[in-house]
């Protein structure tokens, strides 16, 4: 079922149409401005930051993500399967700077931001829980519509792999992340 919201999120051709407890309906449109409902793919009112942990961030989550689970105490989402996980999303208005929290799994892990596929800056991730911010140039957002945030990780690696076979989750993790957050 993940997979299946994922590449529906990323669709450009694809709105959020109506939502009903964990159902998500989506609109097929041409332009932007023929979304019956903009607001369903919108960060909520006076929002400000996608909290990754929150089951409801699903609406949001393209491609290389996992499911929301507990990461050492925190919730949050891994990132992984793939070297490049996406986000769509509608900001708030006039907020130029993105900050994230993230740890990295495997060790010396670097992560390139874009945003509407202009590379925006690039981060070292640390073992422990960190924030790291970028500016956004205006000339990547678009006013009152969706951006897509990708996020590019230098390396995958397994929990059985670095654990040499010792523990049994053999999926490919880049980093977890805990929220998104816009700011002016």
């Amino acid at each position: 079922m993940r997979a299946i919201v994922e590449f529906l999120n990323v669709q450009p051709v694809l709105c959020v149409a109506d939502e009903e407890g964990d159902l998500l309906a989506y609109q097929r449109i041409n332009a932007w401005a023929e979304c019956s409902h903009p607001e369903k793919s919108a960060l909520p009112a006076k929002a400000n930051r996608l909290v990754l942990g929150d089951p409801a961030s699903a609406r949001y989550v393209g491609p290389g993500w996992y499911d929301v689970e507990d990461i050492g105490g925190q919730p949050g989402r891994w990132v992984g399967e793939i070297a490049t996980s996406t986000l769509r999303l509608v900001p708030p208005p006039g907020n130029h700077r993105i900050r994230f929290r993230a740890a990295t799994y495997p060790a010396d892990q670097t992560v390139t931001v874009s945003v509407n596929g202009q590379a925006i800056g690039m981060a070292n991730l640390t073992n422990d829980w960190a924030e790291y911010e970028f500016e956004i140039p205006a000339d990547a957002l678009r006013t009152e519509e969706p951006v897509v945030i990708t996020l590019t990780h230098a390396r995958l690696e397994s929990a059985f792999e670095r654990s040499r076979g010792a523990i049994d989750d053999k999926r490919p993790l880049a980093a977890a992340y805990d929220f998104i957050e816009f700011a002016p």
